[in-house]
């Protein structure tokens, strides 16, 4: 999976050096303010302690833009993330019906934006950093089983695009790459004084409302 983020980073880096290049909106309507709204599905890699095997959950996020220029801009992100109970393999416990704690995921991000002149299509790349928590919850069910709430440090790098289908209205897909940094010492995190980073992927489809 890590093998994914170097390649967002070279479709960044692609968009921000040819963006220059391109003229014009891409749309007529000069809107500087988009808000957002966008269900999808969020994947945990395995992480050791924490994640014993891939597991599936599903986000719900509402993100707020303001275009600086027609190339850049910036947004703030809320994601809760919902989860959902499925099987996963333990070691010494066998197939077991798990499901993740609760997520919230708050992230400021830098958009570079490739407006494609007289067409609908707007693609962009997005790369943020912020703050993922983990909700408390000691049901047996949970993986992993945590008594205190735990905050961690994240960033994310992504590719997306939006498809304008009126002059206030488009559709948006965008991918993600999310890095959570645990304390060495997080529970349900770590093993003895170390800890690894927690690799996830979000992929999501929502309406943007331009204003």
């Amino acid at each position: 999976k890590r093998s994914v983020l170097p390649s967002l980073v070279s479709v960044l880096v692609y968009l921000t050096c040819t963006a220059p290049a391109w003229s014009g909106p891409a749309d007529g309507h000069a809107a500087q303010t988009e808000l957002s709204l966008a269900f999808g599905c969020h994947v945990f890699n395995e992480t050791s302690p924490a994640i014993p095997e891939a597991m599936i959950d599903v986000p719900v996020t509402i993100a707020l833009t303001y275009h600086l220029t027609r190339i850049w801009g910036i947004e703030g992100e809320f994601s809760w993330i919902q989860p959902i109970e499925q099987s996963i393999e333990i070691a010494g416990s066998g197939e077991v019906d798990k499901k993740s704690p609760d997520i919230m995921s708050y992230q400021v991000c830098v958009l570079a934006m490739l407006p494609l002149t007289d067409s609908a299509w707007s693609p962009f790349a997005v790369a943020g950093a912020g703050a993922i928590t983990f909700l408390s919850n000691d049901d047996a069910n949970r993986q992993p089983i945590l008594t205190d709430t735990q905050t961690m440090p994240a960033i994310n790098l992504g590719v997306g695009t939006t498809y304008r289908v009126s002059p206030h209205w488009a559709v948006r897909v965008d991918v993600r790459e999310y890095v959570a940094f645990p304390a060495d010492d997080a529970e349900g995190f770590s093993t003895g004084s170390e800890s690894d980073p927690i690799w996830m992927e979000r992929g999501s489809v929502g309406a943007v409302y331009r204003f």
